[in-house]
């Protein structure tokens, strides 16, 4: 839009700090749709903590969305953690879950959901570049995410259903 240094713009902003094995970091981001008549921002604070071949992360994020004229924000609050085992240089176990805490979901009033996701990877790196890999994964939902068009696509659910359990097995090159 002509004029409006908004439209379209996007800012961002980030400080990481480590302290021996301790990491942690805080960022903001904004964005502004083309007119400039919509925006969605989120901040996140976030940590982790090295002991011997273990890490253990965890990490808050809240997301906020403007919707059209007169319609709710959505607001999005995201704990999440996890834990990865580097068993020996060339294996590594991860294990995890997200926590999202959403309402107003489509910037609907009181559409209001929970989703929850879990998931355990096993990589084992064949060189720097290759590895194999297997994972499992768990998205429970509740409330609107239920019915949350957006989720039900991304997920392949039927509509109303309450969750989705994923397994996959594979070979990942980095060129």
């Amino acid at each position: 839009m002509a004029g409006n240094t908004r439209a379209g713009s996007n800012y961002a902003t980030s400080a990481l700090y480590q302290f021996g094995t301790l990491l942690g970091g805080v960022s903001y981001q904004r964005s502004y749709s083309a007119t400039a008549t919509q925006w969605a921002q989120n901040f996140q604070a976030g940590g982790a903590w090295q002991v011997g071949p273990v890490r253990i992360y965890a990490n808050y994020t809240t997301l906020t969305v403007t919707g059209m004229a007169g319609a709710p924000e959505r607001r999005d609050k995201v704990p999440d953690g996890g834990i990865v085992y580097q068993v020996t240089p060339t294996f590594q176990l991860t294990a995890a879950f997200y926590d999202d805490i959403a309402s107003n979901l489509g910037n609907r009033p009181n559409a209001n959901g929970h989703k929850v996701t879990y998931y355990a990877i096993a990589e084992y790196y064949l060189s720097k570049r290759t590895e194999l890999y297997a994972q499992v994964d768990r998205n429970g939902l509740s409330g609107a995410y239920m019915t949350d068009p957006a989720n039900i696509a991304a997920l392949g659910m039927a509509r109303g259903g309450n969750g989705v359990t994923g397994a996959s097995i594979g070979v990942m090159t980095q060129f």
